[in-house]
């Protein structure tokens, strides 16, 4: 399974989404990157369903609730407070927004400003139920493009996520790109990181 713009798409057709993959994500690097309240929006707004219960079936598939320690950390890791502050501390501002910065030495005063690295390979090992969103969620704060290598075996749970968040909020289906296929040499030449996740 593939997912691109936002729609999910069969493994028959991944040579022709693979074909013209590098020109999208070309096309979107070059707009403005996503602004960060958009993107806390739509985060907050996935938060609040799997709170209310949206996501109990996949979760119950899987042996876990909503009162499970690991989806109540992942659920408050969305929060839009939680997301604020951690952008705050890891970037000083928000993305794009130009901050004054000067060095230890009393050098000249330095205006820096946290741009987005561009394109990120996520893979999340298969026995991590979820965790794709949680690295998703990073990837789109800092305002890159994201390629997902999504688990088989978490039973569609990542996908209804990143589904939900793109129901929300529309403009992030540019920014997200997934399948469930090993990742390849393509994906790789692609990235500009690879974030792989171990779950131990």
């Amino acid at each position: 399974m593939i997912l691109a713009k936002g729609k999910l798409y069969g493994e028959e057709e991944r040579e022709v989404l693979l074909a013209r993959l590098e020109d999208e994500i070309n096309e979107t690097r070059v707009r403005a990157p996503l602004r960060s309240e958009t993107v806390i929006a739509a985060l907050d707004a996935l938060g609040r369903h799997i709170e209310n219960g949206q996501f109990d079936a996949q979760l119950a598939a899987l042996g876990l609730s909503r009162r499970t320690d690991a989806v109540r950390t992942a659920t408050a890791m969305l929060r839009r407070e939680n997301l604020e502050y951690r952008l705050h501390m890891e970037l000083g501002m928000h993305l794009g927004s130009e901050y004054p910065l000067t060095p230890p030495n009393g050098s000249a005063r330095r205006i820096c400003r946290a741009v987005p690295l561009g394109t990120v390979l996520h893979i999340a090992a298969g026995n991590a139920d979820g965790l794709p969103v949680l690295s998703l969620a990073e990837g789109l704060l800092t305002g890159n493009i994201n390629l997902l290598k999504l688990p088989q075996a978490d039973g569609g749970l990542s996908v209804e996520a990143v589904r939900c968040m793109l129901e929300i909020e529309p403009e992030l289906a540019d920014y997200i790109y997934g399948n469930t296929a090993q990742k390849s040499r393509r994906d790789t030449a692609r990235s500009d990181i690879i974030r792989p996740w171990i779950n131990r």
